[in-house]
């Protein structure tokens, strides 16, 4: 049975305590580190005047990282026009993701939309008088759901693309891991792994080749000419030449493949269905990046960098007990993974493998807060081109 990856590959949703929302601190401390970098990508965007400035957020999920963005990205724009003597266009944010993401919670989290420049003066006034400050979105925010493998908006509509943590996960597990008369075939793992076949890491590398070229083919339909996109995803050095090496991560891999394996002993998943089961995820170089931007062909490459975030010193982790850090891992992957073990496996096998996952994250806590806090992540910075 294979996974349909637009139906079950979302982050969990609402505010409990497995939910995306409560267990995206890494991500958000990735972000916050490359706030800079994005508002300098702003500051260097050629500005046209515009009455509209669209503005997308791709793979957005649910919770306060995606309004951190928004807010930035928006802000940033407002005061690049002021800057320079420019009429502020009227800005709008489309929060894009799979249908099976929890738009809800997001569009709850939403401070007001703007009103007309008339009423905002007039919604001043009576604030000052009453002593009261209420804060409202500078742009006007809309859900479109869909996979950003395709195309999502009109063409030559939007100014300004970023996608973070989203673009590693791909439209599809590679078919050919899933034939057990395949060289290809990844039996006995439910991702890549160093000591498996060469062809499984070959296979998951052509995926992703074919996934990121179709995004950028989209998106050279979508952004006008001039603009811009700043992408962040997992990733790995370039060093690590063969697509089976995913990098630092490759610890927390790990011990998910044990734990998937333990589930299978102790007779809680069959081993023909952990066998069927892979995650449709991949770790690119730069050198990859690259490549597949230019056999596009229709941006610029302006940046890629590659960087271990959570490693920079104000990131670093100390005097946490080892049980906390299993915990704390095992939630982190629970929030992102268990929209597709439960629907793969059942709602019932989601608890004793976490629970297995926490216990040997814990009794490997060093190898873990290492692979953590030194695992890589690129951003990437690509300039639409004249047609």
């Amino acid at each position: 049975m294979a996974l349909n990856t637009e139906k079950v590959l979302a982050m969990n949703g609402g505010q409990g305590k497995s939910s995306y929302a409560r267990n995206s601190s890494l991500q958000g401390k990735f972000l916050r580190f490359l706030q800079p970098f994005l508002q300098e990508c702003i500051a260097h965007m050629n500005i046209t005047p515009c009455n509209k400035f669209a503005i997308a957020d791709l793979g957005c999920s649910s919770g306060p990282n995606s309004l951190f963005i928004a807010h930035t990205i928006s802000t940033e724009i407002q005061d690049k026009y002021m800057a320079m003597s420019l009429p502020k266009p009227e800005l709008q944010v489309f929060f894009s993701d799979l249908p099976s993401s929890d738009f809800n919670l997001l569009f709850q989290s939403l401070p007001p939309p703007p009103k007309g420049d008339k009423q905002e003066e007039e919604e001043e006034d009576d604030n000052e008088k009453n002593g009261t400050i209420k804060t409202r979105c500078n742009y006007f925010a809309a859900g479109v759901a869909g996979s950003f493998y395709n195309r999502l908006f009109p063409k030559n509509s939007l100014h300004f693309v970023h996608s973070n943590f989203s673009l590693h996960w791909l439209s599809q597990v590679p078919a050919e891991i899933e034939d057990k008369r395949s060289r290809s075939w990844n039996g006995g793992r439910v991702f890549i792994s160093k000591d498996g076949p060469v062809e499984v890491g070959e296979a998951y590398l052509r995926q992703f080749q074919k996934d990121f070229h179709s995004f950028l083919r989209a998106r050279s339909e979508e952004v006008v000419a001039g603009g811009c996109m700043f992408l962040s995803l997992l990733g790995r050095p370039d060093e690590c030449e063969d697509p089976r090496d995913q990098g630092p991560f490759a610890t927390v891999w790990d011990i998910l493949h044990a734990s998937f394996n333990d589930m299978v002993i102790q007779g809680v998943i069959e081993e023909d269905k952990r066998d069927s089961f892979n995650l449709p995820f991949f770790s690119p170089s730069s050198l990859e990046l690259r490549a597949e931007v230019e056999k596009e062909g229709s941006f610029t490459v302006k940046r890629i960098d590659y960087f271990s975030v959570l490693g920079q010193p104000r990131f670093e982790t100390e005097n946490i007990k080892d049980e906390d850090i299993g915990r704390m891992v095992a939630n982190h992957s629970r929030a992102v993974l268990e929209g597709m073990i439960s629907a793969y496996f059942g709602s019932e096998v989601v608890n004793p493998l976490y629970e297995n996952f926490a216990k040997r994250a814990a009794g490997n806590a060093s190898q873990v807060m290492e692979s953590i806090l030194h695992g890589g992540e690129f951003f990437v910075v690509l300039g639409r081109k004249q047609d």
